[in-house]
């Protein structure tokens, strides 16, 4: 039985919320092969991947740092 069925012949109206994993910033920094310290001046910045704050932790979701990545990709057509 998988998760949401079991949740819902426990009884339950409808099943739990997803919760998306979510990356630190030490992570989010390997990823893109930069320093934590970017990471930072682009959030005070307005720029950079869309982040979330749990107190003072500041973590990011997979594919919002993927969609950054997309968003800042220069197409070959401006290169030359």
């Amino acid at each position: 039985m998988t998760t949401n069925a079991a949740h819902l012949a426990a009884g339950a109206s409808a099943p739990p919320p997803r919760i998306a994993a979510v990356l630190t910033e030490t992570q989010v920094a390997n990823l893109l092969a930069m320093k934590v310290a970017t990471l930072r001046a682009w959030r005070l910045n307005g720029r950079g991947p869309a982040y979330m704050k749990f107190g003072r932790a500041v973590r990011y979701r997979r594919e919002d740092v993927e969609a950054f990545v997309e968003r800042s990709r220069v197409p070959r057509e401006q290169l030359q």
